[in-house]
């Protein structure tokens, strides 16, 4: 069972979300990146089953990806650093850890931008999953539906 609980806390004034962190109590509550520029955009944070990695989304740079973060990093540093898990043309959203915690499922939707502002989804580029292998994570398309 995980130790912790995570959250997304919403500034309405500064159109920011951070993910939050405490204890399964409600102790010890607190931003997970403070005073991260890159931060300013997370969401949606998922636990492992075994309650080791927080996979959340993170927007930058016109795109989402999904992001994961290691509890155990804290031991090590002082600042919690993530490892960015998607990268590419498609925009990844909603990570959902499987429950053997062997695949990371998520959405991934294709963005075309047309006369400066307007954008286009693909159809059928609405789920991908990975596959965790150790040390290494991959992701490929699933099908549709």
């Amino acid at each position: 069972m995980a130790k912790k609980i995570s959250f997304t806390v919403t500034d309405r004034r500064t159109a920011s979300t951070r993910i939050w962190v405490a204890n399964r109590d409600g102790s010890n509550a607190h931003a997970l990146f403070p005073g991260e520029r890159e931060s300013a955009r997370d969401c949606c944070a998922k636990w492992t089953a075994d309650g080791k990695h927080l996979l959340f989304e993170r927007y930058r740079e016109g795109h989402s990806n999904i992001w994961v973060w290691n509890e155990r990093e804290l031991w090590f540093n002082r600042k919690p650093q993530a490892l960015q898990l998607t990268n590419g043309p498609l925009d990844f959203t909603a990570p959902s850890p499987s429950r053997d915690g062997k695949r990371l499922f998520g959405r991934g939707r294709a963005v075309l931008a047309r006369n400066c502002c307007a954008t286009t989804e693909y159809p059928g580029s609405e789920r991908s999953s990975a596959v965790y292998q150790p040390a290494t994570w991959h992701f490929q398309r699933m099908g549709s539906g």
